[in-house]
């Protein structure tokens, strides 16, 4: 049998029931390996990301594999847990992918001693690929690039300089995967661009490069030809095309927050440096 890797993806969280809180934590553990994850989830809201968790490679065709799943609700004088120990069993001669569904109960004591419970439905993908995640990354982002006639290889270092090519990334801010987009860099998408990317679907890898890409094309077209076109490009990236002038020497004395101006500053050195690397 050739020797491919199996990876285990995390397709969505879905949470459901009475609200136990919104400081929630997904932990899953597979063999020695711990994925966990803070995911930005209200109740009732239902999170698609589709986004490698674990790998590790195929020794038979058919195996099993314990699963610990563990949904924690931070609160401030204790935590709410619910936990499910499981099974999965794949068979790699069948079709793939495998997608299996887990269903947690988060309870805890609301007013007047009344149990509130809460549910979260995880699901889980198992197939097979003989690629790395990040090479999956690079291919769909100098894809979209060549679309949008944005130069492959600065699309790919910018989602490098972003999140090092993590579908799961969130910032401070709450920026968002793979391109860290922002709620208004989706605004703007979706009302200068018509493309829309939901609450629910900034962690969707796909759609995440895709608008992050169409949105620095739209940004090229305001800097292409001028002096420092590409220093100015990424530090419109960052904090706004409308504080980064088109023409002249790049300037960054338009953005009023100092901490914003040197991160907008810290991001054009991490492009420009590692481009063409």
């Amino acid at each position: 049998m050739k020797k491919d890797n199996v990876i285990i993806k995390l397709k969505s969280i879905t949470y459901s029931g009475e609200s136990v809180g919104n400081d929630i934590e997904l932990e899953i553990k597979i063999r020695d390996q711990i994925f966990t994850f803070t995911p930005p989830l209200k109740l009732n809201d239902t999170l698609f990301l589709n986004s490698e968790i674990f790998r590790f490679d195929s020794v038979t065709n058919k195996f099993e594999e314990n699963i610990t799943i563990k949904i924690t609700e931070k609160d401030f004088l204790f935590d709410d847990v619910g936990k499910t120990d499981q099974k999965i069993k794949v068979d790699l001669n069948k079709e793939q992918p495998k997608e299996f569904v887990f269903e947690i109960k988060v309870q805890e004591f609301g007013t007047n001693f009344r149990k509130v419970i809460a549910v979260f439905k995880i699901i889980l993908i198992v197939e097979t690929t003989s690629f790395e995640q990040k090479e999956i990354i690079i291919l769909k982002i100098k894809e979209q690039a060549k679309i949008y006639d944005i130069d492959p290889d600065l699309a790919v270092t910018l989602a490098y300089c972003e999140s090092k090519f993590d579908p799961l990334a969130i910032s401070i801010t709450g920026a968002i995967g793979v391109f860290q987009l922002t709620g208004i860099t989706r605004k703007q998408l979706k009302n200068k661009l018509n493309f829309e990317i939901g609450d629910k679907e900034s962690f969707d890898l796909d759609k995440n490069i895709t608008g992050g890409v169409i949105y620095l094309a739209w940004i090229w077209k305001r800097y292409k030809g001028k002096r420092d076109q590409y220093q100015k490009l990424i530090a419109a990236w960052n904090a706004g095309p409308s504080v980064i002038p088109a023409n002249g020497l790049i300037t960054f004395d338009k953005i009023k927050s100092l901490k914003k101006r040197l991160e907008a500053k810290q991001l054009v050195t991490c492009v420009i440096t590692n481009w063409k690397k």
